[in-house]
């Protein structure tokens, strides 16, 4: 029993070193493509070929920790797939009990793909009693099952002690494989942290070296243009002359940002309410979502705080609104609201817009990628600095067609903190 037990785990972590070793961090790999695919269905193979036999002579494997990973953790394509191969594999090796395991796809199937809403943003802990709890689904529903399915099968206290040890065995060897997918995350999101900072860090440093010696000759050319202007009596000229002070002011703006970027730490921190500051930003912003026929909704209950420096918070709100508003060019819905936590505020920014497609969506906030014709990229670089200076995130949910969502997440000032002395 301890031998096919080990066999059937060591069996779903071989994939992952497989994927370790040759798939992890290649650019051109498709995580939700086929390479996955045969991996998951090996497998799931493997498990049903040698299952683990128990002293009285009933047997399980593993086949539904492989399909929980492939639903949750992988693509629905994909799961759907090994769904078939299951059922197929099943049906080739016959015996009793086809009919039963297809009873438990089709109430298992629906469960999976409701965990899936959501899934990865969920906490790991979160995610690995998920898994462990689909996973080990189906033992209860063959446990009622049998006495349906076999004639002379009773429902008796020796049946439940057999099934009971089989889930416990099934979620301790279920929690092994999930722990080391979830390392294996947390350390290719490290990895992946790390290499940005360094790339990050150059930028930094050749901004914060440079902005100042650029921005100074700017302001001098711009103070004798703005004097030609007032002096020409040339409408050509004229004309020559704002566009250039036009394109100045824009290069001011550039710079400007690579100074915020280079300088995220908030220098005069206060207790902002999320609320106020979005009033401010949406109202800024009306005229210039009139002119692209945006309207802009905003659901934002009161007093919920958080700590930064107003400026370069506003900053951040006005670069993902102004990016949201831009998205729209056929016009559309903007919706800005708050979402309160316990411990947390979500700031949530929902367009209809164009949306993105995963790899645009992974490349956003990186150095210099925008998906604008004329952007820089600049504006979604301060946006994540700032937020990441006040020890939140920005997590990013799209769709290619039918729009994007921005939640700022960040911690929350306790308003019993704030107004404690006052009481």
């Amino acid at each position: 029993m301890l031998t096919s037990l080990f066999s059937n785990i060591l069996f779903l972590i071989f994939p992952i070193f497989l994927f370790q070793v040759f798939w992890e961090g290649r650019r051109r790999f498709n995580q939700d493509g086929p390479v996955m695919l045969m991996l998951g269905a090996g497998a799931m193979l493997l498990c049903m070929n040698f299952p683990v036999v128990m002293s009285d002579g009933y047997y399980f494997d593993f086949r539904f920790t492989v399909l929980a990973i492939a639903a949750l953790y992988g693509s629905l394509r994909n799961s759907a797939v090994l769904v078939g191969v299951m059922v197929a594999y099943r049906w080739w090796m016959g015996g009793d009990g086809f009919f039963g395991q297809l009873f438990i796809q089709a109430l298992l199937f629906p469960l999976l793909m409701l965990a899936r809403r959501k899934f990865t943003s969920r906490p790991p802990a979160v995610r690995m009693i998920l898994v462990i709890a689909l996973s080990i689904t189906p033992v209860p529903m063959l446990l009622l099952g049998k006495p349906l399915i076999f004639e002379g099968v009773l429902l008796t206290w020796e049946l439940v002690e057999q099934f009971l040890t089989v889930m416990g065995i099934q979620a301790v060897g279920t929690w092994i494989v999930i722990y080391f997918i979830e390392k294996d995350i947390e350390a290719h999101a490290i990895r992946r942290e790390i290499r940005q900072a360094e790339k990050l860090r150059v930028i930094s440093d050749l901004a914060a070296s440079v902005s100042h010696e650029v921005r100074n000759p700017l302001t001098v050319a711009r103070g004798f243009l703005q004097l030609l202007l007032t002096s020409s009596k040339s409408e050509k000229e004229s004309r020559f002359m704002t566009l250039a002070l036009e394109e100045l002011d824009r290069a001011q703006e550039i710079i400007g940002d690579y100074l915020a970027y280079a300088k995220p730490d908030a220098d005069r921190l206060e207790e902002l309410e999320v609320e106020d500051e979005i009033r401010y930003v949406s109202g800024v912003l009306q005229p210039y979502a009139l002119f692209g026929e945006v309207e802009i909704e905003t659901d934002c209950p009161e007093h919920n705080w958080v700590l930064g420096e107003r400026q370069k918070f506003r900053q951040c709100l006005i670069n993902l609104v102004k990016n949201s508003i831009e998205a729209m060019p056929e016009g559309g819905k903007l919706r800005i609201g708050i979402h309160a936590l316990q411990n947390k505020v979500e700031v949530r920014i929902r367009d209809n817009g164009t949306g993105m497609t995963p790899e645009e969506v992974s490349r956003l906030g990186k150095a210099f990628y925008t998906t604008k014709e004329r952007g820089t990229g600049l504006g979604t670089m301060v946006a994540f600095s700032i937020i990441k200076a006040m020890n939140g995130r920005i997590d990013i949910h799209s769709k290619k067609g039918a729009g994007t969502e921005f939640t700022i997440v960040l911690p929350k000032v306790n308003p019993e903190e704030k107004f404690g002395s006052a009481v």
